[in-house]
């Protein structure tokens, strides 16, 4: 693979976000964490998110990782 760029989107609009809402599932160009803390003596979740971006970079049109939701979709409001 020669010289792919991770874009990261500057906004998502209302109806996108809602649409990967209504997914209801991940996929390899979805995934979803409950919570993200990228802070000092976190690194699994530094691991983590790092994985998500290396996998997500091999689609073709990248993907989304939407923070504050569970595997099954569901928000986490905690």
């Amino acid at each position: 693979m020669i010289g792919m760029a991770v874009v990261v989107e500057p906004v998502v609009t209302r109806e996108k976000l809602l649409a990967l809402l209504a997914e209801q599932h991940e996929q390899s160009a979805l995934d979803y964490k409950t919570s993200l803390n990228l802070g000092k003596g976190h690194a699994r979740d530094v691991v983590e998110l790092a994985k998500d971006c290396a996998a997500m970079r091999a689609e073709p049109l990248g993907g989304y990782i939407l923070i504050g939701r569970t595997t099954t979709a569901t928000l986490c409001l905690t």
